[in-house]
């Protein structure tokens, strides 16, 4: 619970650049902030109201209660600022490029059949 109070969430110590990122959020009234990337905050009665393109590079999706970051190719998001007067949130969520898990799958992919192939070996 967020009251009259806002929280950054840096993602800027993570090992892999973050393309999207999502907070579940809760609303009980007052003025809401939301930043994105070291932008000035945004005061909204409603954060259902986010502009779109939130910061250069950055859209903005909010849908029942969930806020969907996207950045667009070349541009991260390295961090994000919420508060409000009675605002709750729950489950931030950072999500890797797609490249990055693409090799995360094979390198995984490739350590199974490695283990695999030793045991048949055996």
């Amino acid at each position: 619970s967020l009251d009259n109070i806002s929280t950054q969430f840096d993602f800027g110590n993570l090992s892999f650049a973050v393309t999207q990122a999502s907070v579940e959020y809760q609303e009980f009234g007052g003025v809401n902030n939301f930043a994105v990337n070291g932008g000035s905050p945004i005061e909204l009665l409603s954060l259902s109201s986010l502009p779109a393109n939130i910061a250069p590079g950055i859209t903005a999706l909010v849908d029942d209660g969930v806020i969907m970051l996207s950045a667009a190719d070349g541009f991260g998001i390295s961090n994000f600022i919420i508060g409000g007067q009675e605002l709750g949130i729950d489950n931030i969520t950072a999500v890797p490029e797609p490249s990055l898990l693409v090799l995360v799958t094979v390198g995984g992919l490739l350590a199974v059949r490695r283990s695999c192939g030793r045991r048949a070996a055996s």
